[in-house]
């Protein structure tokens, strides 16, 4: 598996116990497109069978695709449709994007109460430490695939305000780092952390000045870079990609009837043991991978 270059990012500890620790890049001043473009490089150079993109329809997947798309690599847009059309505000950027680049999207249904009044989604996160519903069913549909799997499962650094300080943290959660787990274990290969790879793409990403005036609190009413993810990333490559709302493709599971099944609501219990949260101020980070 193509995990992280150099294991610079390890995670360790649950819960309250969790932590990674993150080393510098040995490039001070990298550029995050072109350290994109050299992990889609090497991915293809590496890859077997075909190269698989898990794409959601959000601007991390898409921003992962355009990369491919520029260097003219072979990929195929891989679309979960959670049924009965659980995410179809999602995947309607991704179906739409599709057919603008003329790319054939393979498709894989996946019929969600099912999922969830088997047990299959609780067994999963059981099996993991998986605090959050969102994930099993995605990691699942993994396995139909046969080839290189490459996803944005760790997005760009995230960083949110502590309103009572006023100080702005580097995230890591959890959750995401289960992923990389379900691909050691399940034999699966490929990238899960395309757009964190190496440090490099760590360091490139937070010195956009973006995220610099979000955490000298230069912009009124932010209290999270997520939803400026899509104006950092359009300053950074030259894709133009459209502002859309900030789904996180289950608002309609929540919603519905199936919410309230007991393998659902289960999760209130799996995050307070698995739901580990690592934080470091923002400044204080970027001096440390700078120096």
């Amino acid at each position: 598996m193509i995990e992280l270059k150099n294991n610079y990012m390890r995670p360790s500890g649950s819960g309250s116990t969790f932590r990674v620790d993150i080393d510098p890049p040995v490039n001070k001043t990298p550029n995050f497109l072109e350290e994109c473009k050299q992990v889609a490089l090497e991915i293809e150079s590496k890859k077997q069978g075909k190269i698989y993109l898990m794409y959601s329809g959000g601007v991390d997947s898409e921003f992962v695709l355009n990369v491919f798309l520029m260097l003219g690599i072979e990929v195929t847009p891989v679309i979960i449709k959670l049924n009965p059309n659980y995410n179809t505000h999602d995947v309607t950027y991704a179906f739409n994007f599709c057919e603008s680049k003329n790319l054939k999207p393979l498709i894989i249904d996946v019929d969600f109460d099912y999922f969830v009044k088997t047990g299959l989604i609780v067994d999963i996160a059981q099996q993991y430490k998986l605090a959050t519903y969102q994930i099993p069913s995605t990691l699942n549909a993994l396995k139909s695939l046969d080839g290189t799997i490459v996803m944005g499962s760790h997005s760009v650094p995230h960083i949110a305000k502590k309103e009572s300080n006023s100080i702005w943290y580097v995230d890591e959660y959890e959750p995401i780092w289960c992923c990389l787990e379900y691909f050691r274990k399940n034999n699966l290969y490929g990238c899960p952390f395309f757009l964190a790879y190496t440090a490099e793409q760590y360091l490139a990403y937070m010195q956009s000045p973006i995220m610099t005036d979000l955490a000298n609190n230069k912009i009124p009413g932010k209290l999270g870079s997520n939803s400026s993810k899509w104006r950092i990333l359009n300053s950074l490559a030259p894709f133009d990609m459209e502002q859309r709302p900030k789904f996180t493709g289950f608002e309609n599971i929540e919603k519905s009837p199936i919410f309230q099944h007991e393998n659902l609501q289960i999760f209130k219990q799996f995050e307070r043991q698995w739901w580990g949260i690592h934080r470091e101020p923002f400044f204080e980070m970027l001096k440390r991978l700078e120096s």
